[in-house]
């Protein structure tokens, strides 16, 4: 069987790289060390003069669930809807980063386990989707990628592309059915994973891990069968730097390990350091870690960076320094989020032809009653007319036999009003069955109607709740689209105002230095005088006046070069905002590509709408159809009131004959 094609609908979201500060609680045998001098605010931490601002922080009693709630919980729900989405813990080495993302001590477990009872939790509560999960569970040791679920632990090639993101190359992939099976998946990995003591933590991670899982939803109802939404969510613990050697090293290998990790840290800090700065060139090959990291930051993922501080003595505050200053440039960074839903055309079709089959079986089983009620009509008047001439011949013959048997007046007369009695309640009994069977087709005709007007009502219904939703969602998008550039266009004017001031300063310190210039040209031009008024009185000094000359020159040139070079700083400024600007047609570019698909939808509401006016053009026919039956029922109505008018002058001819005969009896 030929697989469905598929193809991809994608909405398109901004977001900015949101970033939290946690503060680990002091133990009892530590000192305060660098909290002494830290200032915590609720999004901002200051140290010294110097703040740090972040989207928020947490205290040292800060719950795991708080930290949860607001960092993992909207990124889960995100990747649920078809959006692709990383968390990633950074700080230095005792400073609570795995307890944050994988602790799983009842009640106090970490953000990783937390989000996958989260996401069983939705998958539960959601019968009317089907779920899909997988997990890829890898390491990066001295800056080699390895397959934590393999027992080899086989080497992982990255691979990068705009359209599909990282991919990860002869990694174990693992279905994930159950909570259960997600824990038992999480610490099989963790066992293969380096782990050491240090004399900052007893278990620290000697290199950095990544778990990357997999979500896929489908539906269940026949509105949404065709489409399938899929999306990822990477959790990243990464190791902490050192910036110090240990002394004795507590392992022969931890010399080389420090050594790797401090190098992919650094190279992280160079990424980011050009991605907050909007550089074209982003150094993502420098290390395995910014090439795992490459749709994490700045790519298709919504991201969010967890950066935990401990009670650190207070000679490694400038560590924490450089720490809180690498979050502050990551919260520069902005992501352009992509939600896919891929669509079976295969299943598309499937729905399309069972919509297609049940209106043409509906316009079946209508063309089938039209016909059987013009039949059970036809039968229905065969049947009267049949009973009408019975009568009449049963009428003939009792007057025939009546006046053979030489019957009176009288008794003629009789029977004549028995026959009459009798045709009046045949005519009523026909009168009564036609306007039953008329009951009944208007009944069924009520019926048809009110079905067609809750079926047209709930497409109706359907639709304009999908377009409100749509709309809803456009102006969302538009509303944080110009939220976006208005927030790019005030970075950039901030700094071109800084590069300005800068200019400036620079062009004022030069002016300064071209004023001394000039009065060192004047001073030499004053000492020149007074040397060729030295010369004309001694005649002598001559070498001494050339050398002043000389040295005017060469002010004179050197001024000249410093202008120059004032000028080409200031071309390469406009050059440098010149090549800033198009960062601001990426967010136009998103909200084009939401206008285009608020137009697809109208589009595709256009095409309901006349499908709906054919259903209710075939519906007029159909009234026509009852309406031509009506006029047949009208027609043969009038058929047996002839007839009546016939039976009224065969009466009369009787009682002519009667009378006739009672003549020629006299």
């Amino acid at each position: 069987m030929r697989e469905a094609k598929e193809g991809g609908l994608a909405a398109v979201q901004c977001y900015r790289c949101l970033v939290y500060c946690r503060l680990r609680p002091v133990q009892p045998d530590e000192d305060a060390g660098i909290y002494k001098h830290l200032k915590l605010r609720k999004q901002s931490i200051t140290v010294d003069e110097t703040t740090y601002v972040f989207d928020r922080t947490f205290k040292p009693r800060g719950t795991q669930e708080a930290v949860f709630q607001e960092v993992a919980r909207p990124l889960v729900d995100h990747v649920v809807e078809g959006y692709n989405a990383a968390i990633t813990a950074y700080g230095q080495p005792g400073t609570g980063k795995s307890f944050t993302m994988s602790n799983f001590k009842p009640g106090q477990e970490g953000i990783i386990p937390r989000s996958a009872g989260h996401l069983f939790e939705l998958i539960e509560n959601t019968p009317t989707k089907t779920f899909s999960l997988s997990a890829n569970f890898v390491q990066i040791y001295r800056d080699k990628l390895t397959d934590l679920m393999d027992e080899g632990q086989a080497r992982v090639v990255v691979r990068f592309t705009k359209e599909k993101g990282v991919e990860l190359i002869n990694c174990t992939t693992v279905q994930i059915g159950s909570k259960e099976d997600f824990m038992a998946m999480y610490r099989e990995g963790v066992s293969r994973s380096v782990v050491r003591p240090t004399k900052k933590s007893p278990e620290s991670s000697r290199g950095h891990t990544a778990l990357v899982l997999h979500v896929r939803v489908s539906s269940n109802g026949p509105a949404d069968v065709s489409k399938r939404a899929s999306g990822k969510i990477t959790f990243l613990d990464l190791a902490g730097c050192d910036q110090r050697l240990e002394e004795p090293p507590c392992h022969q290998n931890t010399a080389g390990e420090v050594k790797q990790i401090n190098a992919s840290l650094a190279s992280l800090g160079a990424v980011v350091a050009a991605l907050s700065a909007c550089r074209k060139k982003v150094p993502w090959n420098q290390s395995g870690l910014t090439r795992l990291m490459q749709d994490s930051l700045g790519g298709t993922c919504r991201s969010a960076v967890v950066h935990t501080v401990g009670p650190a003595a207070v000679d490694n505050l400038p560590a924490a320094e450089h720490g809180f200053a690498l979050c502050n440039r990551a919260m520069a960074i902005r992501s352009v989020a992509k939600q896919e839903l891929a669509i079976d055309y295969q299943k598309l079709a499937a729905q399309l032809q069972a919509e297609l089959n049940a209106k043409n079986a509906k316009i079946d089983s209508l063309e089938r009653a039209a016909k059987r009620r013009a039949v059970e009509d036809f039968r229905l008047e065969a049947r009267l007319a049949g009973d009408t001439q019975r009568l009449r011949r049963h009428h003939a013959d009792e007057l025939r036999q009546l006046v053979a048997a030489g019957a009176t007046p009288g008794t003629i007369q009789r029977l004549l009003d028995v026959h009459a009695t009798e045709d009046e309640d045949l005519q009523d009994e026909h009168h009564n069955e036609r306007e039953f069977a008329q009951e009944q087709r208007a009944g069924k005709l009520r019926d048809l109607q009110d079905e067609h007007h809750n079926e047209r009502e709930f497409a109706l219904e359907q639709r304009s709740g999908k377009l409100q939703d749509l709309q809803d969602r456009h102006h969302n998008e538009r509303g944080f689209a110009q939220e976006n550039r208005a927030g790019t266009l005030q970075d950039l004017q901030d700094e071109q105002h800084n590069e300005r001031e800068f200019a400036q300063e620079q062009r004022a310190d030069k002016l300064q230095d071209l004023q001394g210039a000039t009065q060192r040209r004047a001073g030499g031009s004053e000492e020149l005088k007074e040397v060729n008024d030295a010369q004309q009185n001694s005649g002598k000094g001559g070498a001494g006046v050339h050398a002043t000359v000389g040295r005017d020159d060469a002010a004179s040139a050197q001024s000249a070069a410093e202008v120059a070079s004032l000028r080409r700083e200031i071309e390469a400024m406009k050059q440098a905002a010149a090549a800033r600007a198009p960062n601001l047609s990426e967010t136009e570019a998103a909200h084009a590509q939401c206008a285009c698909m608020l137009e697809e939808v109208r589009a595709q509401n256009e095409s309901l709408a006349k499908a709906s006016s054919a259903n209710v053009a075939q519906f007029k026919r159909l009234e026509s159809d009852i309406e031509q039956l009506k006029a047949a029922n009208s027609a043969a109505h009038q058929h047996h009131t002839s007839l009546k008018s016939k039976l009224e002058d065969t009466r009369q001819q009787l009682s002519s004959l009667q009378a006739h005969h009672e003549q020629a009896h006299e």
